[in-house]
């Protein structure tokens, strides 16, 4: 990875502190994910090996002429089907732990691209990044569903083991079997694969819900609602409109907070490439308490006669937007409309009327949850470091905290 310098090296800046911090944390994980990987390697090795073992030493040791019951033709399988049930559900175990270093690992990749900023943008990104390329091709290559199919044609064999050997008992005997035998190993075999079936179900269904959550803070559990293609498409639909409208006529794009900055310098960037370049951009900061909601006014040059926008990036009860909305009347501007990348409209409060975004980009009917990622930030209930993390993430996601911890949008 890049490597870290200072001017004084006695006194890191921040900056470089937080870049060695997420260094030594992602050394950390990339062990762990080798030491994990190594267990998992080493028991289906070791297991499908001894699994190949039994197997092949049953039908040779076995003299089944000398065999007074036949019950032993069917305990021998069984305990091959228990230890294969056995390797899978431990193989399953190690396989969910993996992908949770790995996930973790990503994450602090993409924090590290996203601190790095602009140095990346002149030079090649060397650094924390082979994570990412590994889980993408893990996922393409359904490495998992091929283990599962050696699963099952060791559980096969296993029985076919049980089926041929009763077989062959029956005709070195003479004597006459009844079927139940036979029905009882076909039953072992459909339970032992009902049993992998839903653990294999629940494996996936747990790893899908670790790629669609992310640990911040070591306190605030996030669950991704509108993936970064979805955010990014989104934004570049509402630039498309924004073009449209005022493609004939001049317009100014006033944000409120950090969070309708940060979306506001995104959506600006797709307006510049449909040809839009003379855009200005004005701030002003909002604070709220309770339903009162203050906002630092823009100087009357700025808005007096012209077309404003108003961008933020969610509309939740409205309260601020609505409030921003006059204060930009009441200077005189020409035209007010609104933009916002999350209308979270169930949220909407009863008090401010019939209140409508004009360019709305995702919409979410969550009323319980905080919205978070793509400049949301989690408010006064994090710390700075901490709201700088989630503001920066691609994707919009939620807080999965108690609702009774979680204050309301603006």
């Amino acid at each position: 990875m890049p490597e870290i310098t200072s001017t004084n090296p006695r006194q890191p800046s921040d900056h470089q502190r937080e870049l060695q911090s997420l260094e030594i944390e992602w050394r950390e994980t990339r062990s762990t994910i080798d030491r994990f990987d190594r267990i998992t390697v080493d028991l289906r090795k070791y297991g499908f090996s001894l699994i190949t073992i039994m197997i092949t030493g049953s039908s040779i040791l076995f003299d089944i002429t000398k065999l007074n019951s036949p019950l032993s033709l069917v305990i021998i399988p069984t305990v091959i089907v228990l230890l294969i049930l056995g390797l899978f559900f431990i193989d399953s175990y190690y396989v969910i732990l993996l992908m949770a270093t790995i996930l973790r690992s990503e994450f602090i990749e993409n924090t590290h691209q996203e601190l790095l900023g602009g140095q990346v943008e002149s030079q090649i990104y060397y650094g924390l990044s082979i994570t990412s390329f590994l889980e993408d091709k893990v996922q393409k290559s359904r490495a998992h569903y091929f283990t599962i199919l050696l699963y099952i044609c060791f559980l096969l064999a296993s029985v076919l083991l049980g089926m041929f050997s009763l077989s062959s008992y029956r005709e070195s005997t003479g004597r006459a079997l009844s079927l139940y035998f036979e029905w009882m190993l076909v039953a072992i075999f459909f339970t032992a694969m009902a049993l992998m079936y839903f653990g294999s179900g629940g494996v996936s269904r747990l790893i899908g819900e670790l790629q669609e959550r992310e640990l911040v803070d070591n306190r605030f559990t996030i669950q991704k609602i509108f993936d970064q293609t979805t955010v990014t498409k989104k934004t570049k639909e509402l630039a498309k409109r924004i073009y449209e409208h005022y493609r004939k006529s001049s317009f100014k794009v006033l944000t409120l907070g950090m969070g309708g900055l940060y979306f506001a310098n995104n959506l600006i960037s797709q307006l510049r490439k449909l040809g839009m370049t003379n855009i200005e951009l004005i701030s002003a900061f909002s604070d709220r308490n309770n339903n009162t909601i203050t906002i630092e006014k823009p100087n009357l040059s700025d808005i007096q006669g012209e077309n404003i926008l108003i961008v933020d990036d969610l509309v939740s009860t409205g309260f601020t937007m609505v409030k921003a909305k006059e204060i930009c009347q009441e200077l005189g501007a020409k035209s007010v409309k609104t933009c916002a990348l999350l209308d979270a409209y169930r949220k909407r409060h009863s008090d401010i009327g019939n209140f409508k975004v004009e360019f709305s980009g995702l919409r979410s009917s969550d009323t319980k949850h905080f919205f978070v990622g793509s400049g949301l930030d989690g408010g006064k209930r994090m710390s700075e470091d901490a709201r700088n993390q989630v503001r920066l993430l691609p994707y919009i996601g939620i807080l999965l905290t108690p609702i009774s911890n979680v204050q309301k949008d603006d």
